[in-house]
């Protein structure tokens, strides 16, 4: 009996305690839209363009990158189904053209205003490059996205308005894997340990333990 309490019951106490703490581990998915290059024409943030003058889009260009747009941007490139604790959400992007009253939204909560019209040197309107990055931790509002697909939304304040879209990031930070898991990426190398085994290494733990003392009270 003791061969078992000192060469079993330590070594299993401690493999079920390890295996209990690899269940939860941190998570970060990213997710891009276009390339962080100044609209391909050097065009930094404070920028400012007159008139209609946009960049024209260069080869391999995604359809709201370096261009020319109007109407509303919408991108949904992750979804959180399969996960939990969210702890924090970062948007980073950089766009102009876009009139005053336009917003950015993250599954329909306003999350930035798209200031990139201001008043010129004369008192006028004019645009400019606005480039941005929002950081979310409100509880409420990741509460509020749990288990949903991500849907980021450039929303315009007017269907004509002309404007383009440089690039935008997504970061999502999250704590823990529940149920089935979804695919991570190829460098992750955590592994998921089913609850059932877990909860045997637990239970042949306390056995041991229990014939410890067993052992020692006769």
């Amino acid at each position: 009996m003791k061969f078992f309490n000192e060469r079993v019951l330590c070594p299993l106490a401690l493999l079920a305690c390890g295996v209990a703490a690899s269940s939860a581990h941190a998570i970060v998915i990213e997710a891009s839209y276009g390339t962080n290059d100044g609209f391909g024409s050097g065009f930094a943030a404070g920028s400012p363009y007159e008139g209609n003058v946009f960049p024209t889009p260069g080869p391999g260009d995604e359809p709201f990158e370096d261009r020319r747009n109007n109407g509303s941007f919408s991108w949904s490139p992750i979804d959180l189904s399969g996960y939990s604790t969210i702890n924090s959400i970062a948007v980073e992007y950089s766009v102009y053209g876009m009139l005053a009253g336009s917003e950015l939204t993250l599954n329909n909560y306003a999350i930035a205003n798209l200031e990139s019209e201001m008043l010129g040197s004369e008192g006028m309107p004019e645009q400019y490059v606005w480039s941005e990055q929002v950081d979310i931790t409100d509880r409420s509002m990741l509460d509020a996205l749990f288990q949903q697909e991500i849907t980021l939304e450039f929303v315009s304040a007017a269907l004509a308005n002309l404007w383009s879209l440089d690039y935008v990031n997504l970061v999502i930070d999250v704590d823990e894997l529940s149920g089935s898991e979804p695919e991570e990426p190829e460098d992750n190398d955590t592994v998921a340990i089913s609850e059932p085994f877990t909860f045997s290494l637990f239970g042949l733990a306390l056995l041991g333990m229990g014939l410890s003392r067993r052992r020692s009270g006769a």
